[in-house]
């Protein structure tokens, strides 16, 4: 069991479970590819938070201490949090994340909603999910 606690915003539990080695850049790209790491056996206890969280800090469209798209993402955040029914500082393991938002992903209508404007929706409606993975552990 890993005993780091990640912070991560709701959106990003959703873009994590698309992850699959392609980023913003060289620096975004790494820091993603650790977070999917650590993710791996499930167990990494997950902190559902809002603002700067352990993804933010190597995305190039975070400044300062802000998102340069706050408004978009914190409305994403609080679709994505409603939809899965979970709550901001919620703690709960990978594993369970994965199985409370799995039903979301046999809802395209929402991701088209939710996600439609984003420059990689394309390409996670193409990707297989941790959600697949953690429902098949279990």
């Amino acid at each position: 069991m890993n005993d780091e606690i990640l912070r991560l915003r709701p959106h990003h539990i959703i873009c994590i479970q698309h992850y699959s080695g392609r980023g913003y850049d060289d620096a975004f790209t790494e820091r993603m590819n650790e977070i999917s790491s650590l993710l791996l056996d499930g167990s990494t206890v997950i902190e559902l938070v809002s603002g700067k969280d352990d993804v933010c800090g190597s995305c190039p469209n975070f400044r300062g201490e802000r998102c340069l798209s706050a408004e978009k993402i914190d409305k994403l955040d609080e679709n994505w949090l409603r939809a899965a029914g979970l709550s901001l500082g919620e703690r709960l393991t990978w594993d369970d994340i994965c199985l409370a938002t799995l039903p979301l992903f046999s809802r395209p209508e929402l991701f088209r909603k939710f996600c439609g404007g984003c420059v990689w929706y394309g390409f996670c409606t193409r990707v297989r999910t941790f959600a697949s993975s953690a429902a098949a552990r279990r």
